[in-house]
């Protein structure tokens, strides 16, 4: 299996073949959100494990967005300071004791979030995000970061690195994959799928028009 920092080298590769496609359709701008997309791409599958850094990271950084949307908000409608601060202060208590331990439970290691489904779905997820007209280039850099983490766990199942070898293991066929084990999570997750790629059907015709 590979380890957070061949995955995060992986990352690094993707923003390099991301950066090369859509030279031509941007700015600085662009080469930022190609590279946090790239990065976070390339980590993403591994919140399924309850020891790697990237749960970790991933639940720090939902607190710290969570907090910082909350209190935007609270201060935007005018929420009584009192009853904002007892709110502020509960909310990492439930993200890290409540919800993070739920989520442990209820996921399992190269499981649904090892599937290139979930890979498309939380790419096009991205299309959601306001305030920016490089949707689609945040789309593609996600998916490619998130490829080459389900790629690289396939080559270090397949092959033995330090001598060479090509033997696969019991882990082989394990990430790179459409189907989860899990019948109904199948289900839900290419249902919603498919509701994203219909809803956002134009804007990935556009962005793959201009590619090719």
């Amino acid at each position: 299996m590979a380890n957070f920092k061949t995955h995060l080298m992986g990352g690094v590769a993707s923003y390099g073949v991301s950066t090369y496609i859509f030279w031509n359709q941007g700015n600085q701008e662009t080469i930022a959100y190609i590279a946090i997309a790239s990065i976070v791409g390339s980590l993403f599958p591994d919140v399924d494990s309850d020891t790697s850094k990237t749960i970790r990271y991933f639940f720090y950084s939902l607190t710290g967005l969570t907090l910082l949307l909350t209190s935007n908000y609270f201060y935007l409608n005018g929420v009584n300071l009192k009853k904002s601060m007892i709110i502020l202060f509960v909310i990492p208590f439930l993200i890290m004791f409540l919800i993070k331990p739920l989520f442990m439970k209820l996921t399992v290691h190269r499981g649904i979030f090892h599937t290139i489904p979930m890979g498309l779905t939380i790419s096009l997820l991205t299309m959601y995000i306001p305030f920016t007209t490089y949707k689609f280039i945040i789309f593609t850099s996600f998916m490619l970061g998130f490829l080459t983490h389900l790629l690289l766990d396939e080559i270090y199942a397949t092959i033995n690195i330090s001598g060479l070898k090509i033997k696969p293991k019991k882990s082989f066929g394990t990430a790179m994959k459409w189907f989860a084990p899990y019948l109904p999570a199948n289900i839900a997750l290419n249902s919603i799928l498919a509701i994203l790629i219909f809803d956002n059907s134009d804007l990935l015709y556009s962005g793959f028009q201009n590619i090719f």
